[in-house]
């Protein structure tokens, strides 16, 4: 018994031999066949002109001796490409149905057919049919041979009668043989017939022709004297051992054809073993065998069998559980060529063998450094002499070409594994995980769903390599991918791409939500800490999570998306982080503008606005803030939030902060001679305050323009302030000679050390939006605000609220004691050409009421 492992992983019962049951109407077909021969004979009886001239008792022996040996005997011989068998019973038959009295004919024909089908070892139900076949025909050909012949001497109306008689012998069996076939493969007599006619046309009716022109010699032989019956068995024998011998040529021929046939066909495919069935249907057919069996030693626990049944186009394969007791597992074990057949000497091979339905098996191992890693059996050679001396060097010969075959597979297989997996951990590489992926997106496409790809990094692992060494390392990469797949499910893949980078893809899963669910069991996996020798480790990773169809529609597109998005949670206390444009930072359209930003300038895109800041107390605009705009060709106005970083990142911050100085002071020094006294400010970035040229620049520019240095204020973040403390002391001690005015702008989102701001030249620091536009209904940001003002006023700083965007906001703010604020409610940031409308507007109401809101 074997388990066949079908597509879905479903295991289903198979019988080792090719199932040949036979219905029951063909029991009974065969019981109405043995009493219609015997009813004929009896009828033959009646139906003869006189009794039959009998037979001398020894002359009869012979003949029954005969016609056991032709059931047995075959004469082999050849039509276009195929090869043809026949026996020459119905040639003995011809004289028992002249001389012989009828019913002891069919007892003869039945009893011989018996002998020979136990020789051969027939099946029962098959050999009981052949039985009753030869039975009914040879009864319904005495039958014939009464009702026409014309006394016993052998004239010609009798020797026509002869040729009837055989020929209704003829037409009886092969007519029961279509019916019987008709029934086992449940089709009907016609499309049978139809399917048989080849058969019927080469070999039935040359082998009848045959057979009626050697069993008449024979009767004119036996006509003469009564001891030429001895002719038949000696004429048998020639007849078989010329045939044999021929045969035996022409096997010889084939077996060298089809070695040649069976090894060109594991040439052909890169992997050998995807030619694995058609190299079985070649051993079968150069063996002529019913069945071939190929059992291969696996080292997962089983092993793995492959069969070719009598249809030589079809192979099938199964799994052999590990101690599943069968003839070619135990020949396997043994581990040598072998020929088992009923006289082997082992006597539990010989009834496994019989157990198993075979008349004979020839075996040969195949061999890999001495050791058998499978075996090839072939079963039950057809014809009757059996597997010959010379075909097990030929089968030992194909054993050869397949384990040769089989050690190239192995090494294909390992370096297309080295080519696509990892050799740390033994995960897929970054190709593999490609293909992976596109598999995905296309299982997904066409099942309307979504896949899910997460990029994995580990933190601190170069802690972990500078600390204990690249060794424990690797250790901890190989626990790390353990860890991975053991907390996914089987359809999905886990790759490493590279370091402590790793990826995953989950198909078919159910939108973010389920990816979210993937994500908690990953994080589950790793939360245990990691054993390393005597040392227990907590590592964490940053997990990035990007959706197909919505993140992208190719495997690159998804990668760079998760990779975005991994970045992105390493800031975050989750650790994970599903893709959103907005933080990405490598978007298309982002790098598209790092180049543009550059000569955006020199294209006249770049716009300098003005958003003014106002006395709290009196409402007088104090002074104007410069912001840049960039209006894009194509993208329209792109907000400052995109391209300041952008410009921050590539180094260009330096120009558009030189740019909007020249743009701020000239605009200043227009405004001062059209009698607008104000002073502007301009904000730095880091980068500004690490240029140590920057005062000089700045000095130069108000010495053109004429502006003195306290109307220029500039605007610094904390964090800009606090990056590099040393240099930027030295910036900023260098402006303030200058007489520039300095400003912490969106303060209390930093990190400032107060001992450090209270020794920094700043003249001015402005409290963030965030605190002042939830001002009115926030107790806490009232609080915060109160307390900001306190200490700017205690450290002697100018204190600016930014974001007022109401009138209660700005009421509120000059009950606290805030110095001015700046906020939509005033205006919101306008071209250089509105400033002096709106400023007389924002004065000429300051005595009737608070400020409008600029249009």
């Amino acid at each position: 018994m074997v388990v066949e492992i079908d597509a879905d992983g479903a295991a289903t019962d198979h019988q080792s031999r090719p199932d040949r049951s036979f219905p029951a109407s063909v029991r009974w077909f065969s019981v109405w066949l043995a009493a219609a021969g015997a009813a004929a004979g009896g009828l033959a009886v009646m139906a003869a002109d006189g009794p039959r001239p009998g037979l001398p008792p020894l002359a009869t022996l012979a003949l029954s001796v005969s016609l056991v040996a032709a059931g047995r005997l075959q004469l082999r011989f050849s039509y276009s490409d195929d090869n043809e068998a026949l026996d020459l019973f119905d040639a003995v038959l011809a004289p028992m149905v002249f001389f012989l009295f009828g019913p002891l004919v069919v007892l003869l024909a039945a009893a011989a057919m018996a002998v020979s089908e136990a020789m051969l070892r027939t099946r029962p139900v098959k050999a009981c049919f052949n039985v009753a076949q030869w039975a009914a025909g040879a009864g319904a050909g005495v039958l014939c041979f009464a009702v026409l012949a014309d006394g016993s001497a052998l004239t010609t109306r009798n020797l026509g009668a002869l040729v009837a008689a055989m020929t209704v012998v003829a037409v009886v069996n092969h007519t029961s043989m279509v019916v019987v076939l008709a029934v086992v493969t449940e089709r009907r007599v016609g499309p049978t017939l139809a399917s048989m006619a080849p058969i019927i046309r080469v070999g039935w009716l040359a082998g009848g022709a045959v057979n009626l022109a050697f069993g008449v010699l024979l009767l004119a032989a036996i006509e003469s004297g009564a001891w030429a019956t001895v002719l038949a068995p000696a004429s048998l024998a020639m007849l078989h051992w010329a045939s044999r011998g021929y045969a035996e040529g022409r096997a010889d021929r084939a077996r060298m054809a089809g070695l040649q046939r069976a090894t060109h066909a594991l040439v052909g495919p890169i992997d050998p073993r995807d030619a694995i069935g058609d190299f079985l249907a070649e051993v079968r057919a150069c063996f002529d065998v019913e069945v071939v069996d190929l059992v291969l030693a696996e080292t997962d626990g089983h092993r793995a069998h492959r069969l070719t049944c009598a249809d030589a186009s079809m192979a099938r394969a199964w799994f052999i559980p590990t101690g599943t007791e069968s003839l070619s597992v135990s020949l396997l074990d043994l581990g040598t060529s072998v020929r088992v057949s009923p006289s082997h000497p082992d006597e539990s091979v010989r009834a496994r063998l019989q157990d198993e339905g075979w008349r004979d098996c020839l075996a040969a191992p195949l061999l890999t450094n001495g050791e058998a890693r499978g075996i090839i059996c072939a079963y039950n050679r057809t014809g009757l002499q059996g597997f010959e001396t010379g075909e097990m060097a030929v089968l030992e010969a194909l054993a050869r070409e397949l384990s040769g075959a089989l050690e190239k597979a192995d090494l294909v297989e390992e370096v297309l594994h080295q080519a696509l997996h990892d050799a740390l951990t033994g995960l897929p590489n970054r190709t593999l995980f490609h293909q992976r992926v596109q598999r995905a997106i296309g299982a997904a496409k066409a099942g309307g769903a979504h896949a899910a790809v997460m990029l994995i990094d580990l933190n601190r692992f170069k802690e972990v390599n500078d600390t204990l060494g690249h060794h424990n390392g690797d250790l901890l990469l190989q626990d790390f991918a353990r860890r991975l797949r053991n907390s996914l499910r089987p359809g999905d893949t886990v790759a490493r791409l590279g370091g402590d980078e790793f990826a995953v893809v989950v198909p078919h899963v159910d939108g973010a939500a389920g990816a979210e669910r993937v994500v908690k069991r990953i994080q589950r996996a790793l939360s245990e800490p990691f054993a390393l020798h005597e040392l227990t480790l907590d590592m964490d990773a940053a997990i990035g999570v990007a959706m197909y169809p919505h993140h992208g529609g190719d495997p690159a597109t998804l990668l760079q998306r998760a990779d975005v998005a991994m970045y992105a949670a390493k800031g975050t206390l989750g650790g994970c982080e599903l893709y959103s444009p907005e933080k990405d930072r490598y978007s298309p359209r982002r790098l598209g503008l790092v180049s543009e930003l550059r000569s955006a300038a020199s294209r006249g895109e770049l716009e300098v606005y003005y958003q003014p800041k106002s006395d709290l107390r009196s409402g007088r605009v104090t002074g104007l803030e410069a912001l840049l705009r960039w209006n894009h060709p194509r993208h329209g106005p792109v907000p400052p939030d995109e391209f300041i970083p952008v410009a921050e990142q590539t180094g260009s911050i330096q120009a558009l902060t030189t740019f909007v100085l020249e743009q701020a002071l000239t605009q200043c020094g227009t405004w001062r001679k059209a009698g607008l006294e104000v002073g502007i400010a301009v904000n730095l970035s880091v980068r500004s305050l690490l240029d140590t040229d920057l005062p000089g620049e700045i000095s130069r520019l108000l010495s053109e323009t004429g502006i003195p240095g306290r109307s220029l204020t500039l605007e610094l973040t904390e964090s800009s302030m606090m990056s590099d403390p040393v240099r930027t002391a030295d910036v900023l001690g260098r402006l303030h000679e200058i007489g520039a005015q300095l400003s912490i702008d969106d303060y209390g989102t930093g990190y400032s050390s107060l001992s450090y701001l209270r020794r920094l030249p700043v003249d001015e620091m402005k409290i963030d939006k965030s605190f002042v536009m939830s001002l009115e209904g926030e107790d806490d940001d009232d609080v915060i605000v109160r307390s900001t003002v306190d200490l700017g006023h205690n450290l002697g700083l100018r204190v600016v609220a930014e974001g007022v965007e109401t009138e209660a906001s700005w009421d509120r703010l000059a009950t606290l004691g805030c110095d001015s604020a700046q906020g939509f409610w005033l205006s919101r940031p306008i071209p250089a050409d509105e400033v002096i409308n709106l400023v007389a507007r924002l004065h000429g109401d300051v005595d009737e009421s608070r400020p409008a809101v600029a249009s």
